[in-house]
C-alpha cells in the first residue's frame, strides 16, 4: 500500500502493557493505515485503581518505557509521553495533529475495558475511528467456551480446549514507521516520578533489565540452557536458571505470548526426544495458566475481590 493509499493522514498508537515494535497489532494496523504515526503513553494511575500499579511497577515502567523511548527514537520517530486523564489527553492530543484514528492493544482488567468501552465512545462521537486489537493473549477470553457453550472454570480442559483451538499465524514483524512531521509537546519520563525518592530498587537491575530486546534476550537464553530442565528444575528456588524469568517481561508486554509460544514450539521440532517435547509442554502450560487466569477474571470479575464459587465465602 502506498502513501496516497492510506486511509488516514495521520494516527495514534497508544501504548500501554504492549512496550514492544515487534508483534504488536496496534503498531502494526496504524502503520498500514495511516501516512503518519505518534506513539504516545499516557500515565493515568488513578484510572487503575484500586490495583494502581505498585512501586516495583513503577520502577521497571521507566526503564521500559525508556528502552521504548531509545528503540523508537533510533527510527526517527516521537514518543511523546504525558500525564492526564486518557480521555481527555487522547481528545487533546488527537486535535492538536488532526489525527482521525487511535490505535491500541486490550487490557483485561475490569475496571479498564469499562473506562476503554467508554473511551471507544467518547472518540466515535468526536469522529476519530478508535481500533482495539489482542496484543497480550494467544486467544481472546471470549473465544473458548465449554461443551454447555459457559466459560471454562477448571484449568485441564480450558487447556485442552485451547490447544485445540489455538490457530496462531506468524509473530508480525517490526513495522517500518513513519513519525509525524510536527512532534507535539511532550512530557519528561523523570516527570512522571516513577523512580522511588530512595534508590531501593538499584541492586534490583543488577539481575533484570526491561526492555523488548533483553526480554527476547532472556527468552533466547531459557532455550538455550534452560528449556531441557525445566520441567525437573521450576520447583527449586536454588536453580535460578531453573525458570524463564519472563513474568515482567510479558506483564509489561516487551514480548508477545505469542512470540514465546512460537520460539518454544520451533526450539522442540519432531527430531527431538520425547523427553523435550514433555519440557515444552511443562513450559507452555504455565502460559495457559496465564491466559486461564485472563479467562477468569473477565468472565467472573468478582474474582478480584471474593472466590470464584459463592460457597467458598
Amino acid at each position: 500500500m502506498t502513501l496516497d493509499e492510506k486511509q488516514f493522514d495521520r494516527g495514534i498508537v497508544w501504548f500501554r502493557r504492549d512496550l514492544r515494535l515487534e508483534d504488536n497489532p496496534a503498531l502494526d494496523a496504524a502503520v498500514a493505515q495511516c501516512k503518519e504515526v505518534l506513539a504516545v503513553f499516557i500515565w493515568s494511575p488513578e484510572e487503575e485503581a484500586p490495583w494502581s500499579p505498585g512501586a516495583a511497577s513503577r520502577s521497571w515502567l521507566h526503564y521500559s518505557l525508556t528502552a521504548l523511548q531509545s528503540e523508537l527514537e533510533a527510527n526517527a520517530v516521537t514518543f511523546c509521553v504525558l500525564r492526564g486523564t486518557t480521555e481527555q489527553t487522547l481528545l487533546k492530543l488527537a486535535a492538536s495533529i488532526d489525527a482521525r484514528a487511535i490505535f491500541w492493544n486490550r487490557l483485561y482488567d475490569p475496571q479498564l475495558i469499562e473506562r476503554d468501552s467508554e473511551l471507544k465512545r467518547s472518540l466515535t462521537s468526536n469522529n476519530i475511528s478508535a481500533y482495539s486489537f489482542n496484543g497480550s493473549l494467544l486467544i481472546e477470553p471470549w473465544e473458548l467456551r465449554n461443551a454447555s457453550g459457559n466459560p471454562y472454570q477448571v484449568f485441564t480442559p480450558f487447556w485442552k480446549a485451547l490447544r485445540r483451538e489455538l490457530n496462531l499465524v506468524k509473530p508480525l514483524s517490526r513495522p517500518k514507521i513513519q513519525g509525524i512531521s510536527t512532534a507535539p509537546q511532550s512530557d519528561s519520563l523523570e516527570s512522571l516520578n516513577l523512580l522511588p525518592q530512595i534508590p531501593w530498587d538499584r541492586e534490583f537491575y543488577e539481575h533484570w533489565t526491561p526492555g523488548e530486546a533483553a526480554a527476547k534476550s532472556r527468552l533466547k537464553r531459557f532455550i538455550a540452557k534452560s528449556l531441557a530442565g525445566y520441567k525437573d528444575q521450576r520447583d527449586f528456588p536454588s536453580i535460578r536458571e531453573g525458570v524463564s524469568s519472563l513474568s515482567p517481561h510479558l506483564h509489561f508486554g516487551e514480548v508477545s505470548p505469542r512470540f514465546v509460544y512460537q520460539q518454544i514450539e520451533s526450539a522442540v521440532d519432531s527430531s527431538r526426544p520425547a523427553a523435550s517435547h514433555s519440557q515444552a509442554e511443562a513450559f507452555l502450560r504455565q502460559l495457559g495458566w496465564r491466559e486461564f487466569a485472563q479467562h477468569l477474571l473477565f468472565h467472573f470479575p468478582h474474582t478480584t475481590t471474593e472466590p470464584l464459587r459463592p460457597e467458598y465465602k
